[in-house]
């Protein structure tokens, strides 16, 4: 099976054009100026994010309800950041998903909150690339780094994650607990990847590139 089916959004974000590859035209949209490209990045360019109130708008009124699906994402998060939980992908009010990192207890760790449930396994370095993945299946939430680095799962029974916002990058949709760094590759699917599947796409993309 392709790793690239049922692609609902794909965000290379190596421009300052924010637009979506996938077939569906949710093409982002700066929510207050605009934001620095970064010539370094996994696979070619990156936006910058400052950590300040703002993200790109994708436009998607997110529709998946408790279908299964993977968000990915590649960052460099600057070790400095100016909330507990900053947000790569979310459309999160009152209900719905956020992908990003949070501080508990003095350490930082990777996140995935899918309405209700959540896992956050520990983020051990700042100041490089990393691949990120969020899955939900019909009975589990997972979180991987670097293809399986670092992974937690947990059971769960899936609740509807829509609600009216659109899919952010960067933030919130509010524009609270922004992102500072930068991002990359921003791609979500209408599928729940396997273990194999997430680390296939790591090892394809890194061999392909050749960043690592």
């Amino acid at each position: 099976m392709s790793l690239n089916e049922k692609v609902e959004g794909w965000w290379t974000l190596n421009d300052d054009s924010y637009r979506d590859k996938s077939a569906y035209d949710r093409h982002g949209e700066p929510s207050s100026g605009s934001f620095p490209i970064d010539d370094s990045g996994p696979i070619g360019k990156s936006v910058d994010f400052s950590g300040k109130n703002s993200n790109i708008d994708t436009g998607w009124v997110v529709d998946l309800g408790t279908d299964s699906y993977t968000a990915e994402v590649w960052f460099n998060a600057d070790e400095s950041q100016t909330s507990n939980f900053p947000t790569f992908l979310s459309n999160y009010g009152g209900k719905g998903i956020i992908c990003g990192l949070k501080e508990a207890n003095g350490a930082w760790r990777i996140r995935h909150f899918s309405e209700g449930d959540e896992v956050a396994p520990e983020l051990t370095s700042f100041g490089e690339w990393h691949h990120y993945v969020a899955v939900r299946s019909q009975d589990t939430i997972s979180v991987y780094l670097n293809g399986g680095e670092v992974k937690d799962s947990r059971s769960i029974t899936p609740s509807d994650v829509d609600n009216s916002n659109t899919m952010r990058i960067g933030s919130r949709p509010s524009e609270a607990q922004a992102f500072q760094g930068s991002l990359s590759e921003a791609k979500i699917y209408r599928k729940a990847m396997t273990e194999d599947e997430v680390n296939r796409l790591y090892q394809t993309r890194i061999e392909k590139h050749r960043y690592v």
